[in-house]
């Protein structure tokens, strides 16, 4: 009997443990992981890229005060990988968000470092991508010449991560998790919602560390207090670190308060960012392929399709192929199979990306597939052999 008691205990025990776990769970508040510092740890283990970092620290240092430092124009693509078409941002989300970007970078006092929507052979620095696998063209953005922004569906637990201006560069200066990005109602989580956590990517990508850099040490600015650790929520003023008792800037954007209580650089870091870019940042600087009044475009609008291009595979063919486009279509629109006479021999729909076309009634010769999408007409030709 006393066996079983032991044993109902025990049970009630865990119940109770799982319960307040679950509690705890769902009431847990999701924190604000930058993984910047663990990128750099991880490429500073390379002695190459750690001996370019002090002598890009050494530039910045003396340049800071020395060097005529101007207003500074920065051409940035945005490039998301969306996963579910629910998770797509709009142009007036991203727009939205750039705007809030540049209102943290300008102070009174100093030369303006201003961020402004690519724009190269009329087409926008705004890219989507279905799935991660979809390649990023950087041969037309290119990162030497355009701040890239890519926009993930991470996990939860990460904000997202920046490359540091002396870490090597592939395809993206910035990485950010698609529910910290955006304004109010766009980003996922209430706490950060006014724009903050991209404000804080973008100052690490040029140049700036966070302020609880390897848990205390300087981070570099002449008007910063060491931190201990990345605040959170919002302290009370007055709040000071535990290394040296002074206080700690938790209102800067480079701590890791909520939103609300960040609004600030300090003239330091704004001068730090000036040099860093003009030492390592100097091509894009001098890019003019920008549009600094870009208009929002609803990309569901149903007239929004631009820059659509059209591939055929294979070709020559036999009897069948498939037409692909470079943008997703969300309704039906006419696909038609042109011969060299003019006539059209094959009509349907095409909705999506991809349409597959039986063509073993043709005779062989040069035919023309052409797609009309609100007026606007792409076309490719291919080859049927009999």
């Amino acid at each position: 009997m006393q066996s079983k008691k032991m044993i109902l205990c025990c049970l009630t025990y865990i119940l109770l443990m799982l319960e307040s776990t679950l509690g705890y769970a769902q009431s847990a508040i999701v924190p604000r992981n930058y993984e910047t510092q663990k990128k750099e740890s991880e490429q500073l283990k390379n002695d190459s890229i750690k001996k370019t970092k002090n002598q890009i620290e050494q530039k910045i240092e003396n340049y800071i005060f020395r060097g005529a430092i101007k207003d500074q124009t920065i051409p940035v693509v945005f490039h998301q990988v969306y996963g579910a078409e629910k998770n797509k941002l709009t142009h007036t989300n991203i727009l939205d968000q750039l705007n809030k970007v540049n209102e943290a970078f300008q102070i009174d006092g100093l030369p303006s470092i201003t961020f402004c929507l690519a724009k190269k052979n009329n087409k926008l620095g705004i890219e989507y991508s279905k799935f991660i696998l979809q390649r990023f063209d950087t041969a037309f953005w290119k990162p030497n010449e355009f701040l890239i922004v890519t926009i993930l569906p991470l996990n939860d637990t990460i904000a997202g991560w920046s490359l540091m201006p002396w870490m090597k560069i592939e395809n993206t200066h910035v990485t950010i998790n698609r529910s910290f990005f955006g304004m109010q109602e766009v980003a996922k989580f209430k706490r950060y919602n006014e724009g903050a956590t991209l404000i804080h990517l973008l100052g690490n990508s040029m140049g700036l560390y966070d302020l609880w850099y390897q848990n205390g040490k300087d981070d570099k600015v002449y008007d910063t207090p060491l931190h201990n650790d990345p605040n959170d929520e919002c302290p009370a003023d007055g709040h000071v670190n535990t290394i040296d008792g002074k206080l700690e800037l938790y209102f800067n954007y480079m701590d890791n308060t909520n939103d609300k209580c960040l609004y600030s650089f300090t003239h330091g870091q704004i001068r730090r960012i000036l040099a860093a870019n003009l030492i390592t940042k100097s091509k894009i600087l001098r890019n003019k392929n920008i549009d600094c009044d870009a208009e929002p475009i609803d990309i569901y609008d149903e007239n929004y399709y631009p820059n659509i291009n059209i591939a055929v595979s294979p070709n020559p063919t036999i009897d069948n192929i498939t037409v692909t486009l470079s943008e997703e279509l969300m309704e039906d629109f006419s696909i038609k199979v042109i011969d060299a006479q003019g006539k059209t021999k094959l009509e349907t729909s095409i909705k999506g990306r991809t349409k597959f076309l039986n063509l073993e009634s043709l005779s062989g010769g040069i035919y023309t597939i052409e797609v009309n999408v609100n007026q606007q007409i792409i076309t490719s030709k291919f080859i049927k052999n009999n």
